[in-house]
This record gives structure tokens, sequence and C-alpha cells, in this order.
């Protein structure tokens, strides 16, 4: 299993009773925050203890607003290669040679966000790929 580093912010004194606790059950912080990570992806102990992470995780993050990043979760694309055509796209028409660019870019885009923007008319797509790249950002250097 790889190892991946993780850093939270919590005050002092929330420091203080998260490792009271953790040395009350002989648990290291590390163990901890695998076991929730794992139960909430699936992998970790028990059925119940999956159900009651994920039931935990929807209820406190409610309602997720409908960005792009989670249109394309959902529907199985590859943020990266969502990432990737929209800035082939972004080259080809900053460059002023668009009769050059491939026509999987085009493909690939409409593919991507025609159903989105439909659904989302007055969403902001430069900024919804901003956050699909931070968050390519974020899963690459955890």
């Amino acid at each position: 299993m790889a190892e991946h580093t993780l850093k939270i912010n919590i005050t002092e004194g929330d420091k203080i009773r998260l490792f009271d606790l953790l040395g009350r059950y002989g648990v290291s912080a590390s163990e901890l925050f695998e076991n929730v990570v794992l139960d909430l992806v699936g992998a970790g102990n028990g059925s119940d203890e999956r159900e009651m992470s994920r039931e935990w995780f929807e209820r406190v993050w409610m309602d997720p607003e409908e960005t792009l990043l989670k249109y394309c979760l959902e529907y199985g694309y590859d943020i990266d290669d969502v990432v990737t055509a929209w800035d082939e796209n972004e080259y080809y028409k900053q460059s002023g040679v668009s009769g050059s660019k491939p026509e999987w870019v085009e493909e690939d885009l409409h593919e991507y966000l025609d159903d989105y923007k439909e659904k989302h008319p007055n969403a902001n797509i430069e900024r919804e790929i901003r956050a699909c790249k931070l968050w390519l950002e974020e899963r690459a250097h955890f």
C-alpha cells in the first residue's frame, strides 16, 4: 500500500482531545484516518462501518453543488481528458491556427461539456475547468 501525507487544520485543543481519545483506545492517528478513509470508499471494516461512514459523509456534505467536476465524475469522464481537451482547444484558439486543430479536440469537448452547459447555462466553464485542474493537482500531490 502506498503512503501519502495529508495535513489537516485543527486547533491545538482539538489536537489534544483527539490524541487523548486515540490514546485511550490504543490507536494511532494514522490508523484512525486509514480506517475512516477505507470505510468511506468501501474497502474498510465491516459493511455497517462502511454504510455509517458513507451516511456521515453524505450528511455533512449534503446537496453538493452541481459542478463540472461532479458531473464528469458521475458520468465516468476522466477529468484529465476533459482538462486536456479544454487546454488543447484554448491553445488552438489563442494561436490562431484553428484549421490545424485535430478533430478529437472539438469532438471531446462537445461530449464532455454540451450536456453540462445545457443543464447549467449560467455556469462559468473557465472557472469550472480551473476547479477541475485544482482537483487534479490535489489528487496528484496527495
